[in-house]
């Protein structure tokens, strides 16, 4: 979720194994930024166009379209804070893998909980508390 934009954003770079801050600085061209309207979700063509940004051949683009799919279907069925691939890989056959990913989901979707049953009012400062 970008605060910014008040949604998701898929922010993928052509300099994949790096740290997305680094290539930011380094190489800010080389990130392309989807805001992703959370009530349409993620279209294809978006997806397609930025695979095609990125330089993804013919063959690849239709692939990492299909890993944007799931990818944010994977965020917004798991409540994620986060869903990252890094880095996503053109392989000898032309095919496209997702070598490594990191997923941090919210602490109550782990959990199987609602926030409510997760308060402890033991816990609370009562000082900042009004009748």
């Amino acid at each position: 979720m970008d605060r910014t934009v008040q949604g998701p954003v898929n922010i993928p770079s052509s300099q994949g194994g790096m740290d997305i801050e680094q290539v930011a600085h380094e190489n800010p061209s080389a990130i392309v930024t989807l805001p992703i309207d959370i009530n349409k979700g993620l279209y294809q063509a978006d997806a397609e166009r930025v695979a095609v940004q990125l330089g993804f051949c013919r063959k690849g683009v239709k692939q990492v379209a299909d890993i944007f799919q799931k990818h944010y279907k994977l965020f917004i069925e798991k409540d994620a804070n986060l869903v990252e691939i890094n880095p996503l890989v053109v392989l000898a056959s032309g095919d496209v893998a997702c070598m490594n990913a990191k997923l941090d989901l919210m602490t109550t979707q782990i959990l199987g909980k609602k926030t409510s049953e997760l308060r402890d009012i033991t816990q609370e400062d009562q000082r900042g508390c009004s009748s």
